[in-house]
Order: C-alpha cells, then structure tokens, then sequence
C-alpha cells in the first residue's frame, strides 16, 4: 500500500470547512470527510496486506481526516461561545490510534464491501464531532454553566452495512434530551455504531429558558 499516495488522494479531495455553523452541518461535513477518506484508499484486496502495514497507513489517513472533522466541529464551538458572550477556549477532540488498529484488525484476511469500510471511517470523522461536543459540554457543565444536550434519532443510517429494515432500538434507548451532562453521558448519548446517523446537539448559557418549537433555546 502506497501511503503517501493515499494521503495526496485525500488531500486532493479534501475541501475546507466553509459555511459551517451548526453541529449538524460539522456532522454531515464529517460524514463526507469520510466518504473522502474511503474513496483515498481505495478498493483493496485485504487478504495482501499485513495487518500492521494497514495500521500505519490507516493510522496517517484517519488522523488527518479525523483532525479535519473536529476542526468543523471547533469552528461552530467558537461561534457559540461568540454569540453567548462566553470568553473560554474550545477543547478540541484527540485522535486516538488505536481506532485505526481496530479497524485494520477488522479488515485484514476478509473479503469486505466499500460501503462497510466507510461506515468504520465515517464513525471515527463523525466521532470527532461528538468528542467535541462532549468534552465541551462537559467542561461548561463543570464550571456551572447551563447546557443542554441532545441526541435526535435518525433512520437513515446502516446496520451491519445494511438500511435498517426497522427503527434501530440501540440507538432509540441513546436519544433523548438532557440538562445535565453527567445523564447525557450515562445514557449513552455520545455512542454510535457504525453506520449511525443520529444527530447530537448542544446548547450552553449562563441560565436559559425553552423558547417555541422543539430543542429551541434562547439565553436569558
């Protein structure tokens, strides 16, 4: 595997973070950095290579792909804290390499489709926008600031690389919406399988009320 071929595909592909104002545009943006990533390494015969040379090459593709991913997830932090007046730093969300291990020992020796290798890639770009939000969320929780997180279900995401025939209820009993991070976090909010679409949300403010219509709020 040409490593530095992959990453001058993906480079090739890649478009800045433009437009981005919502953690649902960074989600979807994601999504499509993982598209990209997938279409970077191209379709390959997993039974020729070693798990350890698929590990150093998913391990330089996926951390620049997960970085592009988080930094769309920053981008709509930073305006937040803007429009809430709120002078802190925006945490950013840590690639962890062992993911690309994982995933290259899922892989090698199997016969496997493009789309289920994107799914894999796609939950570690999307992951990198709800890392973001979590530890965010978190941070604001802990210094006693108002947030309120959400998980909203979506049912057009894949399940063991196939349409759901039914609504997914792992991740119906992860959805809901919370003024707290610390029950956000103990039901599972921020986990995903591969192939999850479900969108996470989050709001912050010194205190805040429910304006009209669903997951609406203004500072007060």
């Amino acid at each position: 595997m040409d490593a530095d071929a992959i990453l001058r595909n993906y480079k090739k592909a890649y478009k800045t973070a433009k437009g981005i104002k919502t953690f649902k545009d960074a989600q979807l943006y994601a999504e499509g950095v993982g598209e990209r990533a997938t279409d970077a390494l191209g379709e390959y015969d997993y039974s020729e290579v070693s798990e350890g040379e698929l590990s150093m090459v998913l391990r330089m593709l996926m951390r620049r792909a997960f970085h592009d991913s988080g930094r769309a997830a920053t981008i709509v932090q930073r305006l937040q804290n803007e429009q809430i007046g709120l002078g802190i730093g925006v945490l950013e969300a840590e690639f962890d390499p062992a993911a690309a291990d994982k995933i290259a020992a899922e892989l090698v020796g199997k016969s496997v489709t493009k789309d289920f290798v994107r799914t894999l890639f796609q939950q570690s770009t999307v992951g990198a926008v709800d890392e973001t939000i979590r530890k965010n969320s978190e941070a604001r929780d802990n210094m006693g600031l108002t947030v309120h997180i959400v998980r909203k279900y979506s049912d057009v995401g894949l399940r063991n690389g196939t349409q759901y025939a039914e609504p997914c209820q792992w991740c119906l009993s992860r959805c809901g919406d919370w003024d707290n991070y610390k029950e956000a976090y103990n039901a599972g909010c921020f986990e995903r399988h591969p192939g999850c679409c479900c969108e996470i949300d989050y709001h912050v403010g010194k205190t805040h009320t429910r304006a009209r219509g669903w997951g609406a709020w203004v500072n007060v």
